[in-house]
């Protein structure tokens, strides 16, 4: 073999060897992108952040309570407890609280007596998104003012007794203050609740007055014409 026929068949295998690697994409497989001509003066996309674990986490799901022995009803709740769980911090304290909802229809939370931007206040009259059915959301924003608060859905119920304010959507929201320390000797979080609402047409405050009561707030005499949908509840 000449020099000539050397030179020949070392050109005939690199232009093998390149049809190979080439020859996918020429045969319609996706090759890679070219790349979009670079900006000099263009900034360099920033990091995005991490999600690390939230402060709290609640889980609005179907549960059962029982009220007292052999009294026992379904509802929905707040990580399986009615009320809720305790959601304690300090006052000016930043705080992120996932609401996982394992329900079929979107639900709201609302933090009732905190000063928050809209977009988190939890009620969707401002404008904030709802958590979507089997969906997650989460809410970040700084805890104040110092109080007792709480927390509760926001989805209105309607016609529907069995969603929003008449389950056990709601808790305990203590935010302590920055500066005092709270010198109490014991802490007792209270709620009053009325439970299995029905729809009645009657008012429930025209119950036949006591005359021997003052009773100046109600008129000498009684409105007693149906006043539309008064919801009543068997059990507190």
């Amino acid at each position: 073999m000449n020099r000539r026929d050397l030179v020949r068949l070392g050109w005939a295998t690199v232009i093998g060897a390149g049809a190979g690697r080439l020859g996918p994409a020429f045969a319609g497989s996706p090759g890679p992108a070219p790349r979009p001509p670079q900006n000099p003066m263009a900034r360099p996309p920033e990091p995005k952040a991490r999600a690390g674990a939230a402060d709290f986490t609640l889980r609005i799901a179907p549960m059962m309570i029982e009220l007292a022995p052999q009294v026992v009803i379904s509802t929905i709740g707040y990580s399986n407890k009615v009320p809720g769980p305790l959601l304690r911090m300090r006052e000016g304290q930043p705080v992120s609280i996932d609401v996982v909802n394992d329900t079929d229809v979107p639900e709201y939370v609302h933090w009732h007596g905190l000063f928050v931007p809209s977009e988190v206040d939890g009620v969707e009259e401002e404008g904030t998104p709802p958590v979507p059915a089997h969906g997650h959301q989460r809410y970040q924003f700084v805890a104040k003012p110092a109080g007792s608060r709480w927390y509760h859905s926001h989805t209105a119920a309607m016609m529907d007794l069995h969603r929003g304010s008449y389950t056990g959507q709601f808790g305990f929201f203590m935010i302590d203050s920055a500066h005092d320390p709270g010198l109490y000797d014991q802490e007792v979080f209270l709620a009053l609740r009325d439970w299995e609402p029905y729809f009645t047409p009657m008012d429930q405050d025209e119950a036949a007055p006591d005359p021997n009561d003052p009773m100046p707030e109600k008129p000498a005499t009684p409105d007693q014409r149906p006043n539309g949908l008064e919801v009543g509840a068997p059990l507190y």
